[in-house]
């Protein structure tokens, strides 16, 4: 009996530390759907120049970014993109200022293309721990293969090429980061709900202390 106890202590423990485990969110969305037609073929990066695609997120929290969709056009259909240069930057006057990270993503890295209206299609790449503190930073796409990076209407309006057309018309990139959130902003209060588990855990304790405490009594007043 007290062998069944230690197993329900032992499936309430585990399934108590896999309640705790944090699964990946989203930490922010550019705009509210990726799958419309882009408002803009795609701005182009670099097309013959030095030209460098930008656009702007802000997050709540301490965060790591761990894989982004973003909505890229290159003229067909499917996707002929080379590599893909993902980078992150400090922001100042509201402008790219220093580079905080990047990544270079090779097509067979690409963890899946689908295709989204008007030759416009939704890469999703992983990156490698990118974690960053709460605040607002830049985002660039950039292909020495040249790649569009599709404009949409209803965002943040802050699509941005650097060396050419500067903003691009109150456009907005098409972009999801999703990963983990490693802290709330101060004054923040967090639900804590208790885990299922829980309540089964107690009660093993509990029933496993109550049959500790019979077999004591037994054993004393066999002794007296």
């Amino acid at each position: 009996m007290r062998r069944n106890f230690f197993a329900a202590c032992t499936a309430a423990i585990a399934l108590f530390g896999c309640s705790s485990i944090v699964h990946a969110a989203t930490l922010f969305q550019s705009i509210p759907n990726l799958n419309v037609p882009a408002s803009t073929s795609g701005i182009c990066s670099p097309c013959g120049g030095n030209n460098r695609v930008f656009d702007t997120f802000t997050l709540s929290n301490n965060s790591t970014i761990n894989s982004i969709v973003v909505g890229l056009f290159d003229g067909s259909n499917p996707l002929r993109i080379e590599n893909i240069d993902v980078s992150v930057w400090s922001v100042r006057d509201g402008l790219p200022a220093a580079q905080l990270f990047n990544q270079t993503i090779t097509p067979a890295q690409f963890v899946s293309v689908l295709s989204a209206p008007a030759y416009v299609s939704d890469v999703t790449l992983n990156l490698a721990g990118l974690t960053l503190g709460a605040g607002t930073y830049d985002i660039s796409f950039y292909s020495t293969g040249d790649l569009g990076v599709a404009g949409y209407a209803g965002g943040s309006g802050l699509l941005y090429q650097q060396g050419g057309m500067g903003f691009g018309l109150g456009q907005s990139a098409g972009f999801i980061l999703r990963g983990e959130v490693l802290s709330a902003p101060q004054g923040t209060v967090i639900a804590n709900p208790i885990p299922a588990a829980l309540p089964l855990f107690a009660s093993a304790l509990g029933a496993l202390g109550f049959v500790d405490w019979r077999r004591k009594r037994k054993s004393a007043s066999r002794s007296g």
